[in-house]
């Protein structure tokens, strides 16, 4: 038992003494209080018998109201909240009392008590229409709630007291703010009720301070009929709950008589800090309209930058342009890129892609620039502008070059240079962008085929081939070291990491590098572990002297076998090359196999000139222009000339050594004939029937060749019909 439980007893047993009368009339007096005073009581506390004299107090303290009619203490101020209240529940009864017929309401809590009156009582609201108020007794002298209080003179009430504002000699801004602050929204007081025409938050008191402080410096709020209750002159209202608690019978405190409220009005409306703060705008304005101006000036240079872009990269769409001749390198980039973006309508920046095209990032940015520059790729207009060089290279550097003269701006320029990992591309070839990269991709897939490539195609895809082996290598050395979270390979290192991976790429596949990659960075791992005190990056050196003498010692014997490392973090050059170009595994295929493979197809420019290109392939994203021109073209044929013509194509199977691609175009044929038969039934134009029949020919992709052109026989079908409409000929 503590010491002040102990005090608590003894005080306790010392107040059930029979003998203390004393502290008993203490008590007794002390059981009921009224606020805010007993002559005008709105609150009537009963303290519970046998209430500790601390409790007591504590709920004396909890209930108290101040001349204002605000809470006289913060709960927080009494204790812990939760205690606080659970206390004052246990240790008394509170009760709200009407100001006009002297009823009484039980309140349970401080949220839970308002005044009372004409808004909530019917009683009140006789009483205060006829003006007539009971007297209000003391506590033991109350009546009944069934009694008739006598009669008195007029007292306080709550209703709504006429209010006089004036303005002060103050700035045209606190003035304002005091108009707005005690602006009623009507002048009904019969309801009893304050209504204010605008909310204190919705008052723009910005630099001022609190807006009841704003307004008692630009205005003079007066309470006719009613003085102040310290200097008994008229009322000068401090707030609007002044005004509230008035209205409510509460006796307020004037302006002048609120302790500190005169010298901060005072403050406020110094001069000098009025000078002061004048300034303070004036700069503060200053510095708005300078950062307005200079986001206007940034907004019209970026738009100045696009339409630089517009310009120089629009976007160009032509189906019928021929593909340019490029290396091999600048192919594979082309067509790494198509198959490898996340998108391609366009081609979004090589930054956001998943998997780089070319196993360094930075020779991958390298390599689609080369595409670009050879014609297979072309700059999106809607690339940023920081996706370029600029002449002048910035904004800041162009206001620096005129003087910060926003009038002598000069105009931005494209330069030479662009950032191929920032800007947006796009593929030129085609009636839309996908169908232009669609129609690229299986240009460079031809291309690309090992017996069209020439002897000089076959020198670079090999001088390519180990590159990218060497680049895998080095690469998948560095993951492990960020596996294994050992630092990078130092700058001074990095050339000769390089140079032993190159010499191995030359005789041994991915692979067999992934394996002395794999067993530098374990071992860089070990001796780390091993001398927790050696500097990290000396042993990420050590890792690259392990991979350097693991080549060496490869090259030097290479009957030596070992065993083939495999991941999945191949970069899509990577991939074209081995999986799309070499069709081989790229983890076990080294030079030499590439070599090999290559040499087993006959080269591109050893094969006669009547060969392969003396037959004409059909492009597939040129069917929607030929049933434009059927459309466009109705007077040249007619819905009985495509029935004829399916007709004739379907026979071609019964003809005498036909091949298999005419029995697969008069497959078409008849195919195509149901539809059409299914079209007519529907349909009530024939003409529109046929063009339907011909849109869903797109679904029949198998390539055949007929008459030296090839192409998908859906789409063989159609374009031969309009060759026939175009220039009909005798039919064979």
């Amino acid at each position: 038992m503590g010491k002040r439980e102990r005090r608590r007893r003894r005080e306790r047993a010392a107040n059930e003494q029979p003998g203390n009368i004393e502290h008993e009339n203490q008590q007794e007096a002390e059981a009921e209080h009224l606020y805010p005073s007993p002559e005008a009581p709105l609150l009537r506390v009963v303290i519970t018998p046998g209430t500790a004299a601390e409790i007591r107090s504590l709920c004396a303290a909890y209930w108290a109201l101040g001349a204002d009619g605000a809470w006289a203490y913060k709960v927080s101020d009494l204790g812990l909240t939760s205690w606080v209240t659970a206390s004052v529940s246990r240790g008394c009864q509170a009760f709200a009392v009407h100001p006009l017929c002297a009823e009484e309401e039980p309140v349970a809590s401080r949220t839970q008590w308002s005044v009372p009156g004409p808004r909530s009582c019917s009683r009140c609201r006789e009483l205060g229409a006829r003006q007539e108020v009971p007297t209000l007794r003391d506590a033991a002298d109350r009546p009944a709630a069934d009694e008739t209080p006598d009669a008195a003179g007029p007292a306080p009430g709550a209703i709504v007291l006429p209010l006089i504002v004036e303005p002060r000699q103050a700035p045209d801004a606190l003035i304002t703010i005091g108009m707005d602050y005690w602006r009623l929204a009507s002048d009904d007081f019969s309801e009893g009720r304050v209504h204010w025409a605008r909310a204190v938050k919705s008052i723009n008191v910005t630099g001022w301070g609190p807006a009841h402080l704003a307004a008692a410096a630009g205005t003079r709020a007066v309470v006719r009929g009613r003085a102040c209750s310290t200097c008994h002159n008229e009322l000068v209202l401090t707030s609007r709950t002044a005004y509230e608690g008035a209205c409510a019978g509460f006796d307020s405190t004037c302006v002048e008589c609120t302790l500190g409220l005169p010298a901060k009005i005072a403050r406020m409306t110094d001069p000098n800090r009025l000078k002061q703060r004048q300034a303070d705008n004036e700069r503060a304005e200053a510095r708005e309209k300078a950062q307005e101006n200079t986001a206007r000036v940034a907004s019209a240079w970026k738009q100045q930058q696009q339409r630089e872009i517009a310009d120089h990269h629009g976007l160009c769409l032509d189906p019928h342009r021929q593909f340019p001749t490029a290396g091999v390198r600048e192919c594979v980039a082309a067509l790494s890129v198509l198959r490898f973006a996340p998108e391609t309508a366009p081609i979004s920046p090589i930054r956001m892609w998943a998997q780089n095209p070319h196993p360094e990032p930075d020779l991958g940015g390298e390599a689609v620039a080369a595409a670009v520059r050879a014609g297979l790729l072309d700059v999106h207009p809607s690339s940023p502008p920081h996706a370029f060089d600029w002449d002048p290279p910035t904004l800041a550097r162009a206001l620096e070059d005129a003087g910060g003269d926003l009038d002598a701006l000069p105009t931005p320029q494209l330069t030479d240079l662009y950032h191929p990992r920032e800007a947006y591309h796009y593929v030129p070839y085609g009636t839309s962008m996908d169908a232009a990269a669609a129609r690229l991709d299986e240009h460079l897939s031809n291309r690309l085929k090992a017996e069209r490539l020439t002897a000089e195609d076959r020198k670079q895809l090999l001088d390519l081939t180990r590159e990218l082996i060497a680049a895998e290598a080095v690469r998948y050395f560095d993951y492990q070291l960020e596996l294994r979270h050992l630092p990078p390979v130092p700058n001074n290192h990095v050339a000769r990491l390089r140079e032993a991976a190159n010499r191995a790429a030359a005789a041994y596949p991915l692979g067999v590098l992934n394996n002395f990659a794999w067993l530098g960075a374990v071992r860089a791992a070990d001796a780390a572990q091993k001398n927790p005190q050696a500097p990290r990056a000396n042993m990420t050196t050590h890792g690259v002297n392990i991979f350097e003498n693991k080549v060496e010692e490869a090259l030097r014997t290479p009957t030596r076998t070992t065993k083939p490392y495999e991941h999945d973090h191949l970069a899509g050059m990577t991939r074209t090359v081995f999986f799309t170009i070499l069709e081989s595994n790229p983890f076990t295929t080294g030079l030499p196999e590439a070599r090999s493979h290559l040499q087993r197809a006959t080269p591109a420019d050893t094969k006669p000139a009547d060969g392969l290109d003396s037959t004409y392939e059909l492009d597939p994203t040129m069917l929607a222009a030929d049933i434009r021109w059927l459309r466009e073209h109705q007077s040249r044929w007619t819905p009985q000339d495509f029935i004829q013509h399916l007709a004739v194509l379907a026979a071609l199977r019964h003809l005498p050594g036909a091949s298999g691609d005419d029995r697969a175009i008069a497959d078409a044929a008849r195919a195509l004939q149901q539809i059409s038969a299914d079209n007519d039934s529907i349909m009530s134009d024939g003409r529109e029937a046929v063009l339907a029949t011909c849109a869903a020919a797109e679904l029949m992709d198998t390539v055949a060749t007929r008459r030296s052109i090839t192409g998908q026989i859906g789409q063989w079908v159609v374009a031969d019909f309009v060759y026939r409409a175009m220039d009909p000929p005798a039919h064979p």
